[in-house]
């Protein structure tokens, strides 16, 4: 499988070819496509998951009517959620165009994306990669907090609760899980990241590996 991945062309019916194949190029074309848009998200947790789909008709789920009616697969990695959170339940989704084999867009776990237009060579565009951020928010211990009967309209209400719980000056219970994954509490009381984030050490080693092999696998190309 090496031979045909290596000379991949930006044009080939995926449909064509047998079951194996099929997924073993879908694979290495969606490991090729994170590691080029974000490579913080690949993983090697458990095999990636292949589905096919196709694209809606012009209209309200796509307005601009991109790839309308076309079919698509869709190559998802997955990630060990002990050891980590995203927003979404996979890192990465690659989506590659069925009758070409173009990987058009890829979403990562942290709900930001990439894509390209069909027409361009993705692999000779630079791209700022998308950085890891992993999701955590702060978690606060409930509170009662008793409204004054004259305060009537639901706006001032839930201004007067958000004042009070500014007065509180409560910290988070998850507060020192905060500080290890990078943020910080600003002057507002707001808890934000004041240095990035990076993968779980694990993850770490086996994006390094996967740069080095795609940096063999480039080279005999």
């Amino acid at each position: 499988m090496l031979a045909s991945y290596n000379t991949v062309i930006l044009s080939q019916n995926l449909d064509s070819l047998s079951t194996a194949e099929r997924d073993s190029l879908l694979i290495a074309l969606a490991k090729e496509f994170v590691l080029k848009c974000g490579p913080d998200y690949y993983r090697e947790y458990k095999e990636p998951v292949i589905t096919k789909e196709k694209i809606l008709p012009k209209g309200e789920g796509n307005p601009e009517g991109r790839y309308a009616g076309r079919e698509y697969y869709n190559v998802t990695f997955l990630y060990d959620q002990s050891e980590e959170k995203l927003i979404y339940d996979y890192c990465a989704q690659v989506s590659i165009l069925a009758d070409t084999g173009y990987p058009y867009s890829v979403m990562f776990g942290n709900g930001m994306g990439r894509g390209f237009r069909e027409n361009v060579d993705w692999r000779s565009i630079p791209v700022q990669p998308i950085l890891y951020e992993e999701a955590i928010w702060p978690i606060y211990a409930p509170v009662s907090i008793e409204i004054p009967e004259s305060i009537i309209e639901a706006e001032a209400r839930n201004e007067y609760v958000q004042q009070a719980l500014k007065e509180l000056d409560q910290e988070p219970v998850n507060k020192d899980e905060l500080i290890r994954k990078g943020l910080k509490k600003g002057s507002d009381g707001q808890w934000i990241r004041h240095q990035q984030q990076t993968p779980p050490a694990k993850a770490l080693k086996v994006i390094e590996r996967a740069k080095e092999d795609m940096r063999r696998k480039m080279e005999n190309r």
